[in-house]
């Protein structure tokens, strides 16, 4: 049902069915909120965990197609529906926090910076926060799909279940991957898994998300290490107007339909 409302919100804004910037920013607000009331409302039985792949376990390696976890960690689920589902709530919660910087991005072309309130100011890097954490676990789910976790598993062929996982891995991977900018090393790890997914699997879809991912400038590729310069720094040049970035609504219209 969320999802639903995001999808109905991107259609309105598309549509251009709001007046300002301030009500696509309040519709979006209140998804976010209905997504973390949903991760709050959490059951046990969704609780997975975090291990660290040892340097000496190539098994692992090879079991993962000779690719090392993203940040050598990686996440045990309890089945692939679960995953699923925890990757359908970060990308989810991805596209709302996009929608809200682009959108402050936009009225901030219209408005004074400095009437932008200190409390604007940090839930925007709040969600800058958010959106590389949740890039940063939908990568660390991704081994599991493919059984990499299980010592007993022979590399030589997927097991059947894994090119379910593959499939179902290529809308994930691409919101992760167009989260950081095209050097950015999670980019390339991204990248490197959707070739992966398609040269061994049979899946061209996934080498052509792969070529979308390399050349989208990133929804963060405005920001510096100090920060976004249009929302911490009025006297930074506007970045966005010399390398205008398109935010995953028009990136998403580039996808096959088959694969969102």
């Amino acid at each position: 049902m969320i999802i639903g409302k995001l999808s109905n919100l991107r259609a309105d804004i598309r549509a251009n069915t709001f007046r300002d910037e301030r009500q696509i920013i309040s519709a979006a607000s209140a998804i976010e909120a209905d997504l973390i009331a949903w991760l709050a409302s959490l059951p046990p039985e969704f609780n997975y965990t975090t291990h660290t792949k040892s340097v000496f376990d190539l098994a692992f390696q090879r079991r993962f197609r000779g690719i090392t976890p993203y940040d050598d960690q990686y996440h045990v689920y309890p089945n692939l529906w679960v995953c699923n589902s925890w990757n359908q709530y970060r990308s989810a919660r991805i596209i709302v926090s996009e929608i809200i910087l682009s959108h402050v991005r936009r009225m901030s072309d219209s408005t004074s910076l400095t009437s932008l309130s200190e409390e604007f100011r940090l839930q925007c890097r709040t969600l800058r926060s958010t959106i590389r954490r949740l890039a940063v676990e939908i990568c660390r789910g991704v081994p599991f799909h493919f059984n990499a976790h299980q010592a007993d598993r022979e590399p030589n062929f997927p097991p059947p279940e894994s090119y379910i996982g593959g499939l179902v891995l290529l809308w994930p991977l691409f919101v992760a991957g167009i989260v950081e900018s095209p050097n950015h090393g999670l980019r390339r790890w991204v990248i490197k898994c959707l070739q992966m997914i398609g040269h061994t699997m049979g899946l061209d879809q996934s080498l052509a998300i792969a070529d979308i991912v390399a050349a989208d400038p990133g929804v963060l590729h405005f920001v510096t290490e100090e920060g976004d310069p249009l929302i911490e720094n009025s006297d930074a040049p506007d970045l966005t107007r010399r390398h205008p970035a398109p935010p995953i609504n028009t990136c998403i219209k580039e996808i096959p339909s088959s694969s969102v």
